[in-house]
């Protein structure tokens, strides 16, 4: 998880403070940009420097990854890389090409199986002559996004039943 909120904050400028960005404190010009907008990590959102609408889009996209679904956000940044290209922005189509190196990057290290199979549950059964283990992994974009494995008697089947309607809902 550590690997893909790193990713997250190398990919986009989300802010970290807690200010209450309201229109109306904005217009008041009620904060300031802090230490985060001057290194580069926040494009001042609090003082109206970033509007809302890109905010989002960036926010967006964040979720995109922390829910695996990394071919979306690397179609948006080939996207802009294009049309940054065609208008001539290259110093910015380089940085959509750098986004798209460290989405590559990550994606090569947690790529499990193949990117084509994509939203694919697999559940195994296995057994001994006293114990049954049932695992259950969703695979979706070549990586394992959740897996949750349990132990059952040889007799007993409704872990296997509760692991079952685990899936069902989520």
């Amino acid at each position: 998880m550590k690997s893909v909120l790193e990713l997250v904050r190398q990919l986009y400028s989300i802010r970290t403070c807690t200010l209450l960005l309201s229109e109306e404190n904005i217009q008041q010009k009620k904060f300031k940009v802090c230490l985060e907008y001057h290194i580069g990590n926040c494009k001042g959102p609090c003082e109206g420097l970033q509007d809302e609408a890109a905010y989002q889009d960036e926010i967006a996209q964040a979720r995109n990854i922390l829910k695996g679904n990394l071919s979306i956000v690397e179609n948006y940044f080939t996207d802009h890389m294009d049309k940054a290209s065609q208008e001539m922005e290259f110093e910015r189509a380089a940085l959509f090409k750098h986004k798209l190196e460290l989405l590559e990057k990550f994606q090569t290290k947690s790529l499990v199986v193949n990117r084509k199979l994509t939203d694919i549950d697999v559940i195994t059964i296995t057994s001994d002559d006293q114990d049954a283990f049932i695992n259950y992994m969703q695979v979706k974009e070549g990586a394992i996004i959740s897996q949750r494995t349990c132990r059952s008697g040889k007799n007993s089947m409704k872990q296997t039943r509760t692991l079952l309607v685990w899936r069902r809902t989520n």
